[in-house]
């Protein structure tokens, strides 16, 4: 059995005393399934302890063999994306653009980014997502895609009762409508192996103030990949990343609790989305840790969902 199995994924948040880095260094040591054993000595509880954190290891390391769709059979893929001349969507091409098993880059936006002219993989493709969907698909092979990652987005900066109902179709075409459009064209073609890969958000989870709009979007990203995932067949891998904060200028203006809730390096983040894609792992993943509790706090009493609410400043925007 690989190593792999039996070493904690490290964190994709900035450097830093976090909870994430902290969580990182104690399963290293004190929760390692391989050191927890120097402390039988204390006696019992020391055993029932160790015996419990091992048997969480095992879980994660069964999650991790269920979570693998397919091994690919393709010695190149060809790579879909939306959004990628900015921020994630750009740093996600620069990873791709290095990784061998990768042939071709089709990138969709409205605007390439500088430095596209100098990467040989790349194809850039302009496209307005506010546009009919139509529009693109006839300008697309689909049946040549293996990897289509869903990644554009943009969000708002007002109240919703302030918001134009404009700007409101917008958010809800770019980020969700029109990649739901363009998943329904994917899926129905007969290439036999496919990966969809969503780029969502923590914000799925909750709504902060002025970003009501962006957060359902998101909402709707989530269970659309839930959906998917059981309807399509077992050839098809659907990965659901679900990011907090990162260090991208899209919410450069959104302060928040950095130990709790650490700011994710975009580029360490790009590359564990290209090791997904590698090792076709179907799932939810989220980040940084505390994103795997956010469901939870739906489900809290109000008194303390508004503690969390305040603690975590989140609705300082």
């Amino acid at each position: 059995m690989s190593p792999k199995y039996f070493i904690p994924s490290p964190p994709v948040v900035q450097l830093g005393f976090n909870i994430d880095t902290f969580i990182y260094i104690s399963l290293l040591t004190i929760f390692s399934p391989v050191f927890v054993w120097l402390e039988v000595y204390l006696g019992i509880v020391s055993v029932q302890s160790a015996l419990i954190l091992d048997s969480l290891w095992v879980l994660r390391t069964l999650n991790l063999c269920y979570k693998t769709a397919y091994k690919s059979d393709k010695e190149s893929k060809v790579v879909l994306i939306t959004g990628g001349s900015n921020g994630l969507g750009f740093r996600i091409v620069q990873t791709l653009q290095n990784d061998r098993s990768i042939s071709k880059i089709q990138v969709i936006d409205l605007h390439p980014h500088a430095q596209f002219s100098s990467m040989s993989k790349v194809e850039f493709i302009k496209f307005d997502f506010n546009q009919e969907i139509e529009e693109l698909v006839s300008m697309l092979d689909l049946n040549s895609i293996d990897v289509l990652i869903c990644n554009a987005g943009i969000r708002q900066t007002n109240t919703i009762s302030k918001l134009p109902v404009s700007k409101i179709k917008s958010i809800i075409n770019v980020n969700w409508l029109n990649h739901l459009l363009l998943i329904q064209q994917y899926v129905r073609v007969e290439n036999t192996k496919k990966h969809l890969v969503f780029i969502g958000s923590l914000l799925g989870f909750v709504g902060p103030t002025k970003l009501g709009v962006y957060a359902a979007t998101k909402s709707a990203i989530l269970s659309i990949g839930d959906s998917l995932r059981e309807e399509l067949p077992s050839s098809t891998t659907v990965s659901v990343i679900l990011p907090g904060q990162m260090n991208t200028q899209m919410f450069a203006d959104v302060q928040v609790n950095e130990f709790l809730a650490p700011v994710i390096d975009a580029s360490l983040l790009s590359e564990r989305i290209c090791s997904i894609i590698n090792d076709n792992l179907n799932g939810t993943f989220s980040y940084p840790t505390y994103g795997r509790f956010l469901p939870v706090y739906r489900v809290l009493p109000w008194g303390l969902q508004k503690f969390c609410r305040w603690f975590s400043g989140m609705d300082n925007v």
